[in-house]
């Protein structure tokens, strides 16, 4: 099984919720767009850009939220994040995933800690 594992810094962000804008158009806001791209990103650098966009199998993942605060936060929001900005790089879809691990921490500095499992990929 290929395991693959890469840090995004940052406070976690979870996924806002689609906003309408002028004209009826709805969009995605700013902040979610930005964590999404700095997902992709933190994942392409972690895998000297290796794009797995092509994989049909299962895909399990892990993902640990670090919080400078104890305030309460929602971590199926940064879940939902971090899965979409996996989407066409780490696999084809997300609706690949068919095991999700997730903890949410205090911890310094803030990040998130994903780790992607592939049962069907043979190591590199």
């Amino acid at each position: 099984m290929k395991c693959l594992v890469f840090t995004v810094p940052g406070r976690p962000q979870g996924k806002q919720r689609p906003r309408l804008g002028r004209g009826g158009r709805v969009y995605t806001p700013a902040a979610t767009q930005r964590y999404e791209r700095s997902v992709a990103s933190s994942y392409l650098v972690a895998t000297h850009g290796r794009n797995l966009a092509g994989y049909r199998g299962p895909v399990q993942i892990r993902i640990a939220c670090l919080f400078a605060d104890l305030r309460r936060r929602d971590l199926d929001n940064v879940i939902k994040a971090v899965l979409d900005g996996l989407n066409g790089i780490a696999y084809r879809d997300d609706c690949q995933v068919t095991h999700i691990s997730a903890t949410r921490g205090h911890g310094s500095p803030e990040c998130t800690k994903v780790e992607l499992f592939y049962p069907g990929l043979a190591e590199a």
